[in-house]
């Protein structure tokens, strides 16, 4: 069998050309493309001055904000549903049982 040689791209360097496209899908198809000039290549200033405040990174940003406040609050509200539900079984128990009370050395 005769070997065939694999095809190899250079590896690019650290100083080799940085380019960037950003495009935003939806289920109608591609809503926004961004693409950088010609000619300019990505770097840290316009990362930060062009890109990081183009609006689809603030709504990402935004979202994964709601989603740990939605976590957050979704946790205290079990916690005070678990709390209510203790007091509705201590009053039940004191209701059933003439004013005596329920587990009153744990109180």
């Amino acid at each position: 069998m005769k070997s065939v040689e694999q095809f190899e791209t250079p590896r690019r360097g650290i100083g080799a050309e940085k380019t960037y496209v950003h495009s935003v899908f939806s289920g109608g198809g591609i809503e926004y493309v961004q693409v950088l000039p010609k000619k300019q290549t990505m770097d840290s200033e316009i990362f930060v001055n062009d890109i990081k405040n183009h609006r689809n990174y603030k709504l990402s940003k935004k979202e994964i904000l709601m989603k740990t406040k939605f976590t957050s609050i979704s946790t205290t509200v079990e916690y005070i549903q678990c709390a209510l539900g203790s007091w509705i079984r201590r009053l039940e128990y004191i209701t059933k049982h003439d004013g005596m009370y329920y587990n009153k050395d744990k109180w």
